[in-house]
């Protein structure tokens, strides 16, 4: 399958998988779905660095505040995104390069919103690739 070296994961959705080696991993980028189009969006860096610290520490969940939506993000048990407005799948991604690549499965439901799927086994997952801004991806070395 294409993906640059990208493995599929049987980790449940949300989970750190799809993903190159940890073993050369330096970088960490936190992703939501697009519920209405299918795509990839970067946390801002600042976020990213929240998010992946309260991961680390094996926090429960993070409230970004009304800065960013008022959205809370679960860490735990599944990784999402809670607004008063809906919800929608986070996905955490390690990487080679700060630039990425970040690569996801993706899965349109009986609704319509678009999910994160298991892995590209799964049936109607789509690949999807996002090129991560400078800034929003995070070094591991920085988080430790």
């Amino acid at each position: 399958a294409g993906g640059g070296g990208a493995e599929a994961s049987t980790a449940p959705p949300g989970a750190s998988g799809p993903r190159r080696s940890s073993a050369g991993a330096r970088w960490v980028v936190w992703l939501s779905v697009d519920p209405r189009k299918g795509e990839l969006l970067c946390y801002p860096g600042a976020v990213a660095q929240l998010l992946e610290a309260a991961n680390t520490a094996g926090r429960e969940s993070v409230d970004l505040g009304e800065d960013f939506h008022g959205a809370t993000v679960q860490l735990k048990p599944r990784l999402q995104q809670l607004t008063a407005r809906g919800q929608r799948d986070v996905l955490r991604r390690e990487l080679e390069k700060p630039l990425g690549p970040a690569i996801a499965y993706l899965k349109q439901g009986g609704s319509g919103a678009w999910r994160a799927a298991a892995g590209e086994e799964e049936v109607g997952a789509k690949e999807v690739s996002l090129i991560v801004k400078p800034g929003d991806a995070v070094s591991l070395h920085m988080s430790l």
